[in-house]
């Protein structure tokens, strides 16, 4: 059974103009991050992990102080002192070392089975149910991605980033990071001008590993740092040369459930409108806690 939900909560929010992640929605005032909370309790999940930067901690607990009443909370800094083998991570890469890098740092903090998700995001409850079935939650567990299709995850206000999902015979062979993708034209378009599928599955940092990933991914860390002087250690990229060294396989549904997100500032209106939507489906009550 998968005991702990890791949630990343570090980033900077250069686009949105500050941490987005801790921007909390509609009459119950909560951030996207308990809905992730909220679901995981559902699941049987019984540890949560919030990876934070040192100048959002105060915040974050405060804003899951309801949600702490709940279940266990533990607020974790990504420091980017912490570096495999006691690696230095180059001074243009500290001030955002990457997703990968925050799992890096829960290592010691993670004793089994454990999911991840974004903290800006919502990933809704269908995709959840997605996920414990082909993560087999209540069996032996195994790596998990559940993906989105593309055009469910873009925003009408301004390009996003997205990890480009190959997938066969339910197995995620790759996943290739994306820049600039925005709609223009009735078209899905790269930063390279690259026609995209809406259905194309993504990637939106909704995974479940085995305890020993976290192991793997410090070997991969170890050699991301030897030969990068740029570019942040990210998840995606991480949990592709992996698969491309068939370090270990990866089970992956591609889901049509509802995901909405934080990307721009602009973005908050539709956040405010789908939730209202869910609450109304009667998914969540008002207020979570």
């Amino acid at each position: 059974m998968v005991s702990t939900l890791l949630i990343l909560a570090a980033g900077r929010g250069s686009r949105y103009g500050g941490p987005k992640q801790l921007e909390r929605y509609g009459s119950g005032r909560h951030a996207l991050m308990e809905y992730g909370i909220f679901d995981a309790l559902r699941h049987g999940i019984g540890r949560v992990i919030v990876a934070v930067s040192k100048t959002g901690k105060d915040a974050a607990k405060e804003l899951l102080e309801q949600a702490g009443r709940k279940v266990p909370i533990d607020f974790l800094i990504q420091d980017s002192a912490d570096a495999p083998r006691g690696m230095k991570i180059p001074d243009a890469l500290a001030a955002s070392p990457g997703t990968a890098h925050a799992i890096f740092c829960a290592r010691h903090r993670i004793d089994g089975p454990f999911a991840v998700i974004n903290g800006d995001d919502f990933y809704a409850p269908a995709a959840w149910d997605a996920m414990a079935k082909i993560a087999d939650w209540n069996g032996s567990n195994r790596a998990a991605i559940v993906a989105y299709q593309l055009a469910s995850t873009l925003s009408p206000n301004g390009a996003v980033s997205r990890g480009i999902c190959h997938i066969e015979d339910d197995k995620l062979i790759s996943l290739k990071e994306m820049t600039g993708i925005i709609a223009a034209n009735g078209k899905i378009l790269s930063e390279t001008g690259d026609v995209l599928p809406p259905d194309t599955p993504v990637s939106m940092n909704f995974f479940s590993f085995p305890k020993n990933f976290v192991e793997l991914l410090a070997e991969d860390g170890e050699k991301f740092f030897q030969s990068q002087r740029s570019g942040e250690w990210a998840l995606p990229d991480a949990i592709s040369r992996m698969l491309g060294e068939k370090l270990f396989s990866m089970a992956a549904a591609s889901s049509n459930a509802p995901w909405f997100g934080v990307t721009h500032r602009t973005d908050r209106a539709t956040v405010e409108i789908a939730l209202a939507e869910a609450i109304s489906k009667g998914l969540y009550a008002e207020n979570l806690w």
